[in-house]
């Protein structure tokens, strides 16, 4: 990996940093992690972190990134459930059925006490 830049082939010291090419890079990290190449979008992010924290050697900077990848992927699935629980309830609203109503009558027996 070192210090040069995946993208531009520019060799990044401490010298000459700069925040713009840690913001590209960090951009390019998320569109790849948006297209699925997981591989890419962690080269991206390591590159921005053995800037961000240069007391990180290689090895570091790859863990560091490649948990942080594993963590956007885990909130994709996250939002996907809640998608799923979306279009769900769009489908049997479409259906004829009151999504709330289930909520409303829940709500109406918990506030009398009545076995559900």
């Amino acid at each position: 990996m070192g210090n040069e830049s995946p993208v531009y082939n520019t060799k990044v010291t401490t010298d000459n940093y700069q925040p713009a090419q840690m913001a590209k890079e960090t951009c390019l990290g998320f569109r790849e992690h948006d297209r699925g190449n997981r591989k890419k979008a962690i080269t991206h992010f390591a590159f921005v972190d053995k800037l961000q924290f240069s007391h990180l050697d290689e090895t570091e900077a790859q863990q560091a990134a490649t948990a942080y990848v594993n963590a956007l992927f885990a909130k994709d699935d996250v939002e996907i459930q809640h998608l799923r629980r979306i279009e769900e309830k769009a489908s049997r609203f479409s259906a004829g059925m009151n999504p709330t109503l289930p909520f409303t009558l829940h709500q109406s027996m918990a506030q009398r006490d009545i076995p559900r």
